[in-house]
Parts: C-alpha cells; sequence; structure tokens
C-alpha cells in the first residue's frame, strides 16, 4: 500500500491545476477519484479501501462478500484515464527564427504566449513542469544569454497560465558557432570535442588543445602565445583561399 500512495500522489502532483479541479471534469468517477485525492483529512488507505469503494457502489472492502478487485480496477483505471484527458488549453511559447548555430552577438528570443502569466525552464535536461531547478521569467526572453561561455546548451521551456496550467514543451539547442569546437572534460577527466569540417573549425580546436594545455601547465604562455599566432596566420590564409591549400607556398 505504501508503494501505490507513492505512485498515486507523484501522478496526482504531476498534474496541471485544471486536471486536479473536479468540478471542470465531466466524468463522474473521475470527479470521485479527484475528489478523494484532494482530501487532505483521511489517509490514503482509507480512501482506496474503504471511500472511494463505496463512492463505486461496491462498499467497503471489508465488508465484500464476493471479489469486486477487476471491476473496482477497471473503474480506478478509466477514471485516471478521463482526469489525463483533461488538457487546459495553454499556447506553448513561441520561438523565433533560430539559427543552427549562434554568435557572440545573435540572439534567441522566445516571446510569451497570448494568454500565459510566465514561462517556466531548466537547463540541466529536466522537465519544468516536475522539476526541482526550473526558474521562471515573466515575459518575453533572451535564452541566448546561456550560450555565454559555453559550446553549447540545452533549455526545456512550457508557458504557464495564471492558474498554473502547462503548455505542451518546446526544446531548444543552442550551439555557439565561437565555441562549439572546445575541448570539455568530464569527471573521469576524459576530453571530448566536435570533429571540425572546416580549416576554420581545426584551427578552433587546435587553440582549445593550446588552452586545455596552459591550464593544465602543460605548456608556457609563451608557446601558447607562438603557436596561436602561427593557427591565426595559418586561418588567415585559409581563409583567403576559401579553405583550398596553397600548393607549393
Amino acid at each position: 500500500m505504501i508503494e501505490c500512495e507513492k505512485v498515486v500522489t507523484k501522478w496526482y502532483a504531476s498534474l496541471d491545476p485544471g486536471q486536479r479541479d473536479a468540478h471542470k471534469c465531466g466524468h463522474e468517477d473521475a470527479a470521485r477519484f479527484l475528489t478523494r485525492l484532494a482530501d487532505q483529512t483521511v489517509n490514503f488507505t482509507k480512501k482506496v479501501v474503504e471511500l472511494l469503494p463505496m463512492d463505486y457502489d461496491f462498499g467497503a472492502v471489508s465488508e465484500w462478500t464476493s471479489l469486486h478487485i477487476k471491476d473496482y480496477s477497471a473503474k480506478l483505471k478509466q477514471a485516471k484515464t478521463e482526469i489525463e484527458k483533461i488538457k487546459p488549453t495553454v499556447i506553448k511559447p513561441e520561438v523565433a527564427d533560430i539559427k543552427p548555430e549562434l554568435r557572440e552577438e545573435d540572439k534567441c528570443w522566445v516571446k510569451l504566449p497570448e494568454g500565459g502569466s510566465g514561462m517556466i525552464y531548466t537547463t540541466d535536461g529536466t522537465d519544468p513542469r516536475t522539476s526541482s531547478s526550473r526558474q521562471k521569467v515573466d515575459s518575453d526572453f533572451d535564452f541566448s544569454e546561456f550560450l555565454k561561455k559555453k559550446p553549447s546548451v540545452k533549455i526545456r521551456v512550457r508557458a504557464i497560465d495564471p492558474e498554473g496550467n502547462h503548455s505542451d514543451e518546446v526544446k531548444l539547442e543552442l550551439v555557439s558557432k565561437e565555441r562549439k569546437y572546445e575541448i570539455q572534460e568530464n569527471m573521469l577527466g576524459e576530453a571530448t570535442f566536435k570533429c571540425p569540417n572546416d580549416t576554420e573549425g581545426l584551427a578552433a580546436v587546435l587553440k582549445s588543445v593550446i588552452s586545455y594545455g596552459v591550464k593544465k601547465s602543460l605548456l608556457s604562455t609563451e608557446w601558447a602565445q607562438r603557436l596561436n599566432g602561427e593557427l591565426g596566420v595559418l586561418n588567415a590564409e585559409c581563409k583567403k583561399t576559401d579553405g583550398i591549400e596553397n600548393v607549393g607556398k
């Protein structure tokens, strides 16, 4: 019964306010289910083995003279289904045209939709609807701010209305054109990077390696400056020739 209570409590908490409102539910069994779950004066066990079975005309479980388990279970499942069908209409956040890769000066505006009171979002991969790490903004917002000093960032956004109901989710993946090739080191000390597909990208990877070498005291600052200078020359020459190697030079 304890495990059952955990599952039901988690499911109930995940519902929007409009879905938890028994008065807005047109299905009688579902409305009764919501009413019992909302009652904080009665413990879960009593709700499930006494009050709800009585609401569904089976009587308290302790008084059953014949098994009603299948019928009772079917009613609960149907009630759950009907409740989940109740979905308040909250318009999704409006996303302006987003470039595949953003430069430092580029923006990524997400607009608060009509009827929305705010937007909730996360940058750690969790769903803002249930995440404890979610943040809230009350107006249009430029999410490119989260890309500063990072090669990429994944953002999940939902709009909410004044009652706290949620819209469908909008997922964004922003990639920095300048930093997309930077070396990323994980907690195990393993380094990864995006494979370049042009000379500019190759130069960016090599610069990132040089920076890593300085950070780890594998290279002196003087050597790093010399190497970066050579890379700058290489990059400039390649831009002049559109990346085509100048044979024999």
